[in-house]
């Protein structure tokens, strides 16, 4: 049930021509880091690629890399985990911008040297742990979901693992 209803979620705040945008509310315009996470949803959901729903979010997404506009590190990371799960020429773009920004953007000095600033949307409310964290996060995305996922297999099996 509790699969169902994510997918039922996730069509209701679906939008774009092919369905690959999404807002956090059914009745909101869709947004970047809402569509990254969507995306992202729908491959941890097991849910069949749809190329032409993918692709549009995909490009979405590519409208606005990392290191573009202003700081936003919670899009940074679902982005980077969603373009990771696309895969393709679209993850290569992401993967580049993405390094470039996080790189660029690392205290290199005083006792914040290996942080980062805590910025844009929710670095007031997160602080300096919370923007780090989600750089980190960032960074070691290809290392932990690839493996996980491709151990764990089909869409039934993932149910069994965490919706019963």
């Amino acid at each position: 049930h509790t699969r169902q209803g994510a997918i039922r979620y996730l069509e209701s705040a679906s939008s774009g021509r092919f369905g690959g945008l999404a807002a956090y509310r059914p009745v909101e315009a869709p947004s970047r880091p809402m569509t990254a996470e969507a995306l992202a949803c729908r491959h941890f959901l097991g849910l069949a690629p749809d190329t032409r729903t993918t692709d549009e979010a995909t490009q979405y997404l590519l409208s606005e890399p990392p290191g573009d506009g202003e700081p936003n590190f919670y899009y940074w990371y679902y982005g980077t985990l969603a373009m990771f799960q696309a895969g393709g020429d679209a993850w290569k773009q992401w993967l580049k911008a993405m390094e470039s920004a996080i790189v660029d953007s690392q205290r290199r000095d005083g006792c914040a040297k290996g942080s980062w600033d805590p910025v844009g949307p929710w670095g007031a409310e997160g602080g300096r742990v919370y923007s780090t964290a989600l750089m980190v996060m960032c960074l070691e995305v290809y290392y932990r979901y690839g493996e996980a996922l491709d151990s764990f297999g089909t869409a039934p099996e993932l149910d069994d693992l965490f919706f019963e």
